[in-house]
């Protein structure tokens, strides 16, 4: 029998990072010359990255930050220096449900969308009997045997960037995220397959074992959009 505690954290993919981590991703950012004016954290846990994100950026004009898990986001709350930061704002709502167009389309300026998105997999939800899963289409078009035998659904690590992927292109705007190697791969072929206007990217491995306990290649992922490419 698993416990509640523990079934949702397997539920939600639920690898929250150290704020030492937060820390390191957002200076790599400021060496690769990233210099946001609003700063989206759709995953955002106990606020570790939108925290980091303050104070690392101080020119950002708006920090946002969603997450869906309400001891997390009551917990964020209680870190109250936190939100006296007024370009912090927290908002409770599902990846899946939440209108990301509407928010991203706000702003004209640059904007990083950053985070570590759950690294959960559709067969580890089902074996607990989740819900946490995103509406199953054939949304990368695929034809014949590969979408009938379901190589169009992909599993919520690979589901949910590239739907902030897809947010991105035709704008100054950079993606730097936390997942899994192997997703990582997906990723990048979806971007080219898809002739999304990346300007330039990059990975930078971090030690999974040393900050999540887990078993697993994770790298950063480094994506940078631009609306003249």
């Amino acid at each position: 029998m698993i416990s509640n505690d523990r079934k949702t954290k397997l539920e939600y993919g639920d690898f929250q990072t150290p704020l030492e981590l937060a820390e390191m991703v957002c200076r790599k950012l400021i060496e690769l010359d990233v210099n946001p004016k609003v700063i989206i954290e759709p995953t955002c846990g106990i606020g570790n990255f939108i925290k980091a994100a303050a104070n690392s950026f101080p020119s950002a004009s708006k920090i946002i930050g969603v997450e869906i898990n309400q001891s997390y986001l009551r917990e964020l709350i209680a870190k109250h220096e936190l939100l006296q930061d007024e370009r912090c704002e927290v908002k409770h709502g599902d990846f899946f449900d939440f209108d990301w167009t509407s928010l991203i389309h706000q702003f004209n300026h640059r904007v990083l969308v950053l985070g570590n998105f759950p690294w959960v997999t559709n067969s580890q939800q089902g074996t607990i009997g989740s819900e946490n899963l995103p509406k199953k289409t054939n949304f990368q078009k695929h034809t014949g045997l590969d979408a009938l035998t379901g190589k169009s659904n992909f599993d919520i690590s690979e589901w949910i960037p590239i739907h902030a992927i897809q947010w991105l292109p035709n704008r100054d705007a950079t993606l730097a995220m936390l997942c899994k190697t192997s997703v990582t791969r997906k990723l990048l072929s979806y971007i080219h397959s898809k002739k999304l206007n990346l300007a330039s990217c990059a990975t930078y491995r971090i030690d999974a074992k040393k900050y999540f306990d887990a078993n697993v290649d994770a790298c950063l992922l480094f994506c940078k959009f631009d609306s003249s490419s």
